[in-house]
């Protein structure tokens, strides 16, 4: 990672591609700021502000809503791909006492799964299948793993696609992204991302972080319903079978064991079919739930390489709270007037 005084040397640009043809000279020089948000929770979303004091851009066609968009930045001779999706909206704003300017809003594909919720089933298929069909008639490609048995009856009730595709994802502990216009659905893979460490005093401009036993609990137990044996189905996990992603030892349900007592979370799920799945959605269920011991957001030297779901290590924040974190969500920033920044927030379950 580049040294802070190296970092203040770089000037910061950014490229945009809509329709698959760059922006103009005319519509560069019109760009006031790029925002891209990131979350693994939810759509990646875009918003360009641009100068249109003529009214030139918020009547122009080229900005009409469905239009692709890519957007890169970082800096010069060192600059990558940071978005890709498509318009959703387009916001014009009029100021009597300032320039007037245009706001194009987006979303990557995911927004197609979030519109509407359904109540329908799906007979004789496989999860894979369903995910197919659901992909397709939302108007996508498909990258998916080979999964589930096959169904002789299932329900996507009263759900978007989206919630029910997570709920899948849930299941098989699969991680659900959309590139471009393609659907990947995926099991984890060994390969590492590119590692990123920040440090504080470098590029690490800002850090506020919080550990919080409040949320937390040191056991999970999920109960379903078998209807072919007529009997009930239990799974349960603790907080000792979290895996250990951050090589520290101390997880924030242990901490809340040792010191209130044991905190026992009861789930009751109709969707479950085995004990396999209990057993694994009891797993995810703690898992997330002590992902929400400890919580930090910072701020750094605009940094393309950090992405939502991937892990950085942050150093010089003390034997506690340095170390690896997993990343929640990213904000890149880019101001004609200040800037690059990456704005961030991180999670960890463990000290």
């Amino acid at each position: 990672m580049a040294q802070d005084s190296e970092m203040k040397s770089l000037t910061p640009c950014f490229i945009v591609y809509l329709e698959g043809s760059r922006f103009t000279a005319e519509q560069e020089y019109a760009v006031k700021q790029i925002i891209v948000d990131e979350r693994v929770d939810r759509p990646s979303l875009f918003s360009i502000t641009m100068s249109d004091t003529l009214r030139q851009w918020t009547d122009s066609s080229d900005f009409s809503e469905g239009a692709e968009v890519k957007i890169m930045l970082g800096y010069k001779d060192d600059i990558e791909e940071v978005f890709s999706g498509e318009v959703v909206a387009i916001n014009p704003q009029f100021r009597m006492k300032s320039d007037d300017i245009l706001v194009i809003k987006g979303s990557n594909a995911i927004h197609r799964l979030l519109r509407g919720k359904k109540t329908r089933s799906f007979s004789e298929m496989t999860d894979a299948d369903i995910i197919k069909e659901i992909v397709s008639e939302c108007g996508l490609k498909d990258d998916i793993d080979d999964i589930g048995v096959n169904h002789l009856f299932t329900m996507q009730h009263n759900q978007t696609n989206y919630d029910y595709l997570m709920s899948m994802a849930r299941k098989y502990n699969c991680n659900m992204h959309v590139k471009d216009k393609t659907l990947m659905f995926k099991q984890p893979s060994d390969e590492s991302n590119e590692e990123v460490i920040i440090e504080w005093g470098k590029t690490l401009l800002e850090f506020n972080v919080q550990a919080d036993t409040s949320d937390l609990v040191s056991e999970v137990e999920v109960k379903g319903w078998d209807n072919e044996k007529g009997e009930a189905i239990t799974g349960s996990a603790t907080v000792d079978d979290i895996q250990k992603l951050f090589d520290r030892d101390v997880f924030g349900g242990s901490i809340v064991k040792e010191n209130f007592g044991d905190s026992k979370m009861i789930i009751l799920d109709n969707s479950i079919l085995d004990q396999e799945s209990a057993d694994a959605l009891a797993l995810d269920i703690i898992s997330k739930n002590s992902m929400n011991y400890i919580h930090g957001s910072g701020k750094v030297q605009g940094n393309y390489k950090i992405h939502a779901g991937m892990m950085i290590e942050l150093k010089e924040l003390g034997g506690r709270f340095s170390g690896k974190y997993y990343v929640e969500s990213v904000k890149h920033i880019f101001d004609a007037t200040a800037g690059y920044t990456t704005h961030f927030t991180v999670l960890k379950n463990a000290t």
